[in-house]
C-alpha cells in the first residue's frame, strides 16, 4: 500500500509538470470554466446576443499567450520555452475584465470543487502561471485524497484493481488536471470501494456509509451524465432484484428508504443536467441526424461489392479498438503523443489477469454481464 502511495504520487506530479499547460484534453474550456467561478461569475450572462462569463483579461488570453492551439498538435514542439521564460518574469498583467462564451455550455456544479481552491489566488490577482499550476496540483492533491481513502476500504484483491487503474497514464493525466473526470474518477473509486466495504457482515456507522455511497454516486453520474445506466445496474442488488450480486442484508430489511433514496439521488441528478442538456436534446430531431442517410442506396453498394463492405467494416473494428485501447490506457498529452502498443497490451493484459482473480461470489453472472454490455 505504502509503495503504491508513492508511485501514484510521484508519477501524478510528474504528469502535473511535465505536460504543458493546456496540452491535456479540453483543459482550456475546463480551466476556463473553473477561473469563471473563481471571478464569482457563476452563471452566464448575455452580452451582444450571445451568453458568456465575466473573468480577467490576462488569465482568459493565457491560452492564446502560450500558442495552445499551434502546439497541440505539433509532433515536434510542445514547450514554447522563450514564450514561458518572458510569462515567468512578467510583472504586469491585463486585469481588466473579458468575456469567454465557450464554457457557457458546461455544467458548473461540479467545477465549484475546483473553483473554490482557487478563489484567492484569482480575486487577490497572482500571477497567471502560478495560479494555473495551484489549480491542477489543488486538484490532484484532493481527488489523490479520495482515492487513497477509499483504497483503505478495500481487501486486497480489490485494491489490485484500483492500483491497476489509478496508474494508467489516461487516469494519471485526467486527475493532474483542470478536467472534470478527475472528480468522476476519484468519486467513482470511492463509490466502487464503499459498494463493496458494505458487503462485509459486520459493519459500523453503516447509515453514514450508505449516504456517502449515494452521494458519491451523484457526483459520478452529474460529471457525466450516462453513467447513470451503470448506477443503476450497481443499485439493483441494493434493491432486492437478483443480479448476480451478493444482496446487501441489512439494506434488504429496508427496502423503501433503498427505493426512496435512488430515485430521489436520481431526480437531483436530471435537476441539475436539466438547465444545460434538456434546449440542446429538445432542438435536435431525430431527422436532422437521417436526412443524409440513404438506406436503399447504402443497401444498393452493399449488394455490388460484399467484400469492399466486409473490409470496411472491420477495418472500422479495427480502428475502433485501437483508438479505444490507446486512449483508456493513456497517452501523453494530445492524441498524437502516443506510447509504444506493447506498454498498451501489457496495461490491459495485466488489468484482465487482477480482474479474472476477484472473488467469485461477486462476479456478475453470463446473462448479467451480457445484460450490462446491452445497456453500456
Amino acid at each position: 500500500m505504502h509503495r503504491f502511495q508513492f508511485l501514484f504520487i510521484l508519477l501524478g506530479l510528474l504528469f502535473l509538470f511535465l505536460i504543458p499547460p493546456f496540452q491535456k484534453p479540453d483543459e482550456v474550456v475546463q480551466y476556463h470554466k473553473t477561473i469563471a467561478l473563481a471571478s464569482g461569475s457563476f452563471t452566464c450572462t448575455l452580452h451582444q446576443g450571445r451568453p458568456v462569463h465575466f473573468m480577467p483579461a490576462y488569465l482568459e488570453n493565457l491560452p492564446q499567450t502560450l500558442f495552445t492551439e499551434s502546439l497541440a498538435y505539433n509532433t515536434q514542439v510542445k514547450v514554447a520555452k522563450k514564450v514561458y521564460l518572458a510569462l515567468f518574469t512578467q510583472t504586469t498583467f491585463d486585469r481588466t475584465t473579458a468575456t469567454e462564451p465557450t464554457s457557457c455550455p458546461l455544467n458548473p456544479f461540479i467545477y465549484f470543487f475546483s473553483a473554490a481552491f482557487l478563489f484567492i489566488p484569482v480575486q487577490f490577482g497572482f500571477h497567471p502561471l502560478l495560479i494555473f499550476y495551484l489549480g491542477r496540483l489543488a486538484i490532484f492533491m484532493a481527488c489523490s485524497f479520495i482515492c487513497l481513502q477509499a483504497i483503505r476500504l478495500l481487501q486486497p484483491s480489490y485494491r489490485k484493481v484500483l492500483y491497476v487503474v489509478l496508474l494508467m497514464p489516461m487516469t494519471l493525466q485526467q486527475l493532474s488536471s483542470y478536467s472534470k473526470d478527475a472528480w468522476h474518477i476519484a468519486f467513482g473509486v470511492l463509490f466502487f470501494s464503499l459498494f463493496i466495504h458494505l458487503q462485509k457482515k459486520h459493519q459500523t456507522n453503516f447509515l453514514a456509509k450508505f449516504v456517502l455511497l449515494c452521494l458519491s454516486g451523484m457526483i459520478v453520474v452529474l460529471t457525466r451524465i450516462q453513467y447513470f445506466a451503470l448506477l443503476f445496474l450497481v443499485f439493483q442488488p441494493l434493491l432486492q432484484l437478483d443480479f448476480g450480486a451478493k444482496p446487501l442484508k441489512k439494506l434488504k430489511e429496508s427496502k423503501p428508504i433503498m427505493t426512496v433514496s435512488f430515485f430521489v439521488m436520481g431526480f437531483l441528478v436530471f435537476v441539475f443536467s436539466l438547465r444545460n442538456y434538456s434546449m440542446n436534446f429538445l432542438t435536435l430531431s431525430f431527422a436532422s441526424y437521417v436526412r443524409d442517410v440513404y438506406p436503399a442506396f447504402q443497401l444498393q453498394n452493399i449488394l455490388m461489392d460484399p467484400l469492399l463492405f466486409g473490409q470496411r467494416l472491420f477495418d472500422t473494428f479495427n480502428y475502433n479498438f485501437d483508438f479505444y485501447l490507446k486512449s483508456g490506457v493513456g497517452m501523453l498529452g494530445w492524441l498524437d503523443t502516443t506510447l509504444p502498443y506493447w506498454f498498451y497490451v501489457l496495461f490491459g493484459g495485466v488489468l484482465f489477469s487482477v480482474v479474472s482473480t476477484l472473488p467469485k461470489e461477486l462476479l456478475f453472472r453470463k446473462k448479467d454481464l451480457f445484460l450490462l454490455c446491452v445497456v453500456l
